[in-house]
């Protein structure tokens, strides 16, 4: 399902553009775009298939996960080589 929603409902979330997430900034903009995507089903199913490779390729707990062990080592190698 492709998402829609505010710019503080997308905050934090870094790379979406329009091709995986839909972002208004009213009501009747919401509302236009929720319609939109109901009467075009293969444009509501792309975008919310780029969404979901998106967040699972960023914010999964295993690419999450390699994040901090990526910043863990790093710190790690400061402290111990100064």
């Amino acid at each position: 399902l492709p998402i829609v929603t505010t710019p503080r409902g997308r905050e934090g979330i870094e790379g979406l553009d329009a091709s995986s997430i839909s972002c208004a900034g009213d009501a009747a903009t919401i509302a236009d775009q929720v319609v939109r995507f109901l009467r075009e089903p293969k444009t509501a199913a792309a975008v919310g298939a780029n969404c979901r490779e998106r967040l699972l390729r960023e914010y999964s707990h295993t690419s999450s996960r390699e994040r901090f062990l990526k910043l863990y080592r790093g710190l790690i190698k400061e402290h111990t080589s100064g």
